[in-house]
This record gives structure tokens, sequence and C-alpha cells, in this order.
């Protein structure tokens, strides 16, 4: 399902999206268009928006992806464990910015295109493959939430900065 179908079918206008997940009008047209992938914060946004899951908002904007190799038949802890560390980092990242609305590690489009192709393999949602990531490893736990922290202090310590230079006083 494209975005512009999504936004239809949970009865918004583009401006309604727009109001309701906290962006611009024009972040939505060029999303839906193609001129612009979300990052995820707005896809965290706009999901918020619809109220879907952050993964449907990425289906509707890149479509159906290629599998990962098969993982179904492995319980969850097994498959989280079968999975190389760059696709458990991904997995953490990804949910981690879309429930904190905040684009944490450097998240791409590609990471989340990664998780959520192997939580439909897994027929989970990505939101359950991170709470079970994180179930047993409260240091995990710990660091994500002093990066939430840190991107918080960093975006607010950039607007002020940006407010600044805009009023011409130079820091």
């Amino acid at each position: 399902m494209k975005l512009a179908q999504l936004r239809r079918s949970r009865g918004h206008s583009q401006r309604s999206l727009a109001k309701a997940a906290g962006v611009s009008p024009t972040t939505v047209y060029q999303i839906e268009n193609g001129l612009h992938p979300p990052n995820p914060s707005t896809l965290a946004k706009l999901a918020r928006g619809l109220g879907v899951e952050p993964e449907d908002v990425l289906e509707a904007v890149e479509g159906p992806l290629a599998p990962p190799p098969a993982l179904a038949h492995l319980t969850l802890p097994e498959a989280l464990r079968s999975l190389d560390r760059e696709d458990q980092v991904r997995i953490a990242l990804v949910e981690a910015s879309a429930r904190s609305g905040l684009w944490l590690g450097g998240t791409t489009i590609g990471d989340m295109q990664r998780a959520k192709d192997i939580a439909q393999n897994l027929g989970v949602s990505i939101s359950e493959l991170y709470d079970a990531l994180i179930e047993d490893n409260p240091e995990l736990e710990r660091y994500i939430a002093a990066l939430e922290d840190k991107a918080r202090r960093q975006r607010a310590e950039t607007r002020e900065e940006v407010g600044r230079r805009i009023a011409g006083e130079a820091s």
C-alpha cells in the first residue's frame, strides 16, 4: 500500500496528517511522491499521526522488500541469537528511534528496511524483536536511554545555536 492510500484509508488529507504528525505538509507531499525518504524520526511521527506501526509506514513508502533468510522455524530468542551483531544493532536502534522520535545512532532507511524484513520473516513486529533483545539486557536498555538523552540534549543545543545565529548572536 502506498503512503497516500494508507493516509486516505485513515481519513487524512496531506494537511491533516501533517498536523497530526507534527510535520509540514510539504514533508508529507515529498515523501508520498518519492522526492524525500523519511528519516526515522519523521517515520515515527507519521506512524503516530496515522495510528499505525512505523513498519506500516515504511512498507507504504518503500513497498514490500525481499525477505532475509528464513528464520520462522526458530523461537524468538533463538532467532535473535542467530542474527549477526549488525542486525541486532539495527533492530535496537530502529525501534529505539521510533519509540523516542529521535534519530539515534545514525539509523538509516536501509537499517529500517532490514529490521522490517527480519520482523516480517519471523511474523513479529520490530517492537517485539526489540523487547526480546533488551529483555535480559538491562545494560543495553540503560545505554539506549542514555543515547536518547544525549540526542535530546544535542537537538536542544542545536536549536538554541541555530536560533542565536539567526538572531546574529554567534557564540
